[in-house]
């Protein structure tokens, strides 16, 4: 879920346009043509929302029920006092045309959408009243706890993603802003080592100081990496796993989902998977089809022969097969025999 964090020519900017001749940068910022929802408001005020509503995993998620999407309101680059501190050129957005909070004792939470593309590495910064979270297709990239200055993360992009922009507001003032910009020159620190920035160790909640957090003897890069939880002790990396139960450690395995029972050879490939890949229905090789039927069948009775040779295939596992590819179409003319 942690994806961590240059190119050249002319400067595109999404609200924003120059030209750099040194090198391209993409900046997609807040503004107007974001996709603002109707906000959610809790049942009752949170009466410590500091700590209970701004934390990395929040109450509300994208999977609630966000409703009435529509342009964003956009109010400029200098509408909030937290703006100037935070030098980005992003406008500050909010789901209804003014600033003010709504919501028992002035608390909400407000959601916004935009489609962002790309390749590389970005640097993402997210501030908003009172706290924010912004994902990527889904997953957690960015988290700005109840303080007044941006929270700034490295992200990756290699497409096109839908952001999401989550904002709890604990009253007062409402509303947010977010930049994503091209890479240029953030080194982003690692404090322990362990693979994982001190920026990323904030979303894993993970401590920056201790490359092992939950000290299983895997770094929290490494669980992170493999999809474990770097905070619990009893969840690391399976590092020999046989997920098909073939006796081939996966690292050295050739051949995934062998038939459970199948013997094989020191490569995780049973007879059967063996002569699949000697002889594919679509040609000798890519790009190398069959001259005819008769040339696939043969190809077939060959690898059979070798196969029950070595001990894995059976007479009659290997007679089944060649009576399978005498009746497929592989090799034949288009329109003609049973398919394989």
């Amino acid at each position: 879920m942690f994806k961590a964090l240059k190119t050249c020519s002319a400067m595109l900017m999404i609200g924003f346009a120059s030209v750099s001749m040194a090198q391209e940068t993409t900046v997609y910022t807040s503004d107007s043509s974001v996709t603002a929802w109707d906000p959610i408001l809790p049942s009752v005020a949170y009466s410590n929302w500091p700590v209970d509503a701004c934390k990395v995993n929040p109450d509300v998620t994208l999977s609630d029920n966000w409703v009435n999407p529509h342009a964003a309101f956009s109010f400029g680059t200098n509408a909030h006092p937290w703006q100037p501190g935070a030098a980005l050129s992003a406008s500050w957005i909010n789901a209804w045309s003014n600033l003010n909070s709504v919501g028992p004792s002035g608390q909400n939470w407000s959601r916004y959408t935009k489609e962002v593309s790309g390749n590389g590495d970005f640097v993402l910064n997210l501030l908003a009243d009172n706290c924010s979270w912004i994902y990527l297709d889904g997953t957690l990239v960015g988290y700005q706890g109840p303080v007044s200055v941006p929270g700034e993360y490295p992200v990756s992009l290699d497409g096109t993603h839908t952001l999401d922009f989550l904002i709890f507001d604990g009253g007062g003032l409402a509303g947010g802003m977010f930049q994503l910009e091209t890479n240029i020159d953030t080194t982003f620190v690692d404090t322990d080592g362990d693979g994982l920035t001190d920026a990323e160790e904030v979303l894993t909640q993970t401590d920056r100081l201790n490359a092992d957090t939950d000290g299983d003897g895997y770094s929290d890069g490494e669980e992170v990496a493999a999809g474990t939880d770097p905070n619990d002790g009893n969840d690391f990396p399976v590092v020999n796993a046989d997920t098909d139960g073939d006796g081939i450690f996966d690292s050295a395995d050739a051949c995934a989902n062998t038939a459970a029972g199948a013997a094989v050879d020191q490569f995780g490939c049973s007879g059967v998977q063996n002569v699949g890949n000697a002889c594919a229905c679509e040609g000798s090789a890519p790009n190398m089809p069959w001259k005819n039927h008769g040339q696939y069948v043969n190809c077939v009775v060959k690898a059979r022969n070798s196969q029950v040779n070595m001990g894995l295939l059976t007479d009659a596992e290997g007679a089944a097969l060649v009576s399978s590819a005498a009746q497929s179409s592989c090799g034949k003319p288009a329109g003609k025999g049973k398919n394989k």
